[in-house]
């Protein structure tokens, strides 16, 4: 807490002025001898009646002249200037006791003042500290003793301070990785181009950023993407950006969740998706028809079933088997009670199965890496990073196989 200096120095100073105004009098009245050359002329009847003049401090004050200049010579009898000598040396005297008064009065205000100051110091000093004690009390530990509070295990209060700060930091750094990311995502889903359909300007788009749309008229769902993989074995035909492009022949840009709700208004039913738990039951759901459309080094708009873009191993031909929509599912954070669409992890579209598929085979089809059955048909894919407009039609039934050959 900061002290009241200020107020007290100039209590002080004041008092230090008038204890030297008191003393300077009283060296003056001591040292004001006649001079020597006037005490000469003096004659010795003058010198004997005449009384020395007790010097008023005040007046030394108000007028040093009257101190330090020799007195003139006056024709006056000598009778009548003791009379006022002796009222001056009255007058002094009392002069003197009320200036003592005077000070000694000041000196008890002085000493009541710097009695009163110590005591709002004392009790502001007693008022921060139970301040900051009352701050510094942490709530959940507050009553328990050190012994407890080690073995409670809470974290102590200024260290959740900084975790919080350091929460709020990476927080911000999040916030403006999603805003760099989503600048990125715009610009590439721009480079795609609009997708290769006759009635491109009748579709309904079904999210302002993702490249998916609902063409109602046509029953169709239509969504924009890029081959991400030419050569390498596979356990889907398509995933979603950043999640398994690594085993996947193309990728979107999308929410699984949107192309959902949009084969729902086309009319697909949801089936369930694979069982392995105690045997295995193959996904079941509305068989979803699969149509790839590119443009190739010419410019010229080719198209294509998926299938002739994934190579069976068994019997080295293109794959044969139709998807059906198994629908996934949803899991349901326990702490947040937030529902996730399990497909969004990546298993969008399928060529081996998954519970978390939303398009699956309806066939047995390992997801084992040295057992795969599927991989890229190579001569079929045009080049990385090419546009690829899928068309996802429902066939109006609904599907389930067996094993595949």
């Amino acid at each position: 807490m900061t002290r009241p200096n200020g107020q007290l120095t100039r209590i002080l100073t004041a008092t230090a002025a008038c204890f030297a105004i008191f003393v300077l009098g009283c060296e003056s009245s001591q040292e004001t001898p006649l001079p020597a050359e006037e005490a000469q002329d003096d004659s010795p009847a003058e010198a004997a009646e005449t009384t020395p003049e007790t010097i008023d401090p005040a007046t030394e004050v108000d007028e040093p002249t009257e101190t330090t200049e020799p007195a003139e010579p006056t024709a006056e009898p000598p009778e009548e200037e003791a009379q006022p000598a002796a009222e001056d040396s009255s007058e002094a005297k009392t002069e003197e006791e009320r200036l003592a008064e005077e000070i000694s009065e000041l000196e008890t205000q002085n000493a009541r003042q710097i009695e009163r100051l110590s005591q709002d110091e004392d009790n502001g000093e007693s008022s921060t500290e139970e301040t900051e004690r009352t701050v510094e009390v942490d709530p959940e530990v507050e009553g328990m003793s050190l012994e407890d509070i080690a073995k409670s295990g809470v974290i102590p209060l200024k260290e959740r301070q900084s975790e919080e700060d350091a929460d709020k930091a990476f927080e911000e750094e999040m916030k403006r990785r999603r805003a760099e990311r989503m600048e990125k995502r715009k610009k590439v889903i721009e480079s795609l181009g609009k997708p290769l359909v006759d009635n491109f300007e009748d579709m309904r788009k079904l999210d302002p950023v993702s490249p998916v749309w609902l063409d109602k008229k046509n029953k169709r769902v239509v969504v924009l993407g890029q081959v991400c993989q030419t050569k390498t074995p596979l356990e889907f035909l398509a995933c979603l950006v950043d999640t398994k492009e690594h085993e996947a022949i193309l990728s979107f840009d999308t929410k699984a969740f949107l192309v959902h709700a949009g084969l729902l208004a086309t009319g697909a039913k949801a089936g369930t998706p694979v069982q392995f738990r105690p045997t295995y039951v193959p996904a079941k759901g509305t068989v979803i028809e699969i149509t790839l459309k590119w443009k190739d080094e010419q410019g010229e708009v080719k198209s294509c079933p998926a299938q002739q873009w994934i190579l069976n191993t068994k019997v080295n031909k293109p794959m044969q088997q139709d998807w059906v929509f198994a629908g996934s599912g949803f899991y349901v954070n326990e702490s947040t009670g937030q529902r996730t669409y399990k497909a969004e992890g990546g298993d969008f579209i399928c060529v081996s199965n998954f519970p978390s598929a939303m398009l699956d085979l309806p066939v047995e089809s390992t997801q084992a890496d040295a057992q795969l059955l599927y991989e890229t048909n190579t001569e079929m894919i045009p080049p990385k990073g090419t546009p690829v407009t899928m068309i996802l039609s429902p066939k109006g039934e609904e599907g389930a196989g067996e094993k595949s050959e």
